[in-house]
């Protein structure tokens, strides 16, 4: 079972990808969410997330912002996201 990924930005979606699960910087500290997670909102601080499925993991550099999942989705709305 997988999750869908969307990273949105001023500019458009910067990601839109299906992951095992993803790890982001919240204001509490790193957070990973998995498929099967309660739907939560968080605040993001800047740093980097990673979206891994099966060996592959990609990892983003992100602003301060904003994480919701629900519904199999994990929306993550930033000012900036650049590929690492």
């Amino acid at each position: 079972m997988t999750l869908r990924v969307v990273v949105s930005t001023p500019d458009g979606d910067a990601v839109d990808c299906e992951a095992d699960h993803v790890v982001v910087v919240s204001e509490e500290g790193e957070m990973a969410i998995y498929p099967r997670h309660v739907p939560i909102v968080a605040l993001l601080k800047p740093g980097v997330a990673r979206f891994v499925l099966g060996e592959t993991t990609q990892r983003w550099a992100l602003s301060e912002g904003v994480v919701e999942f629900a519904d199999g989705t994990a929306t993550i709305v930033v000012t900036t996201a650049k590929a690492l």
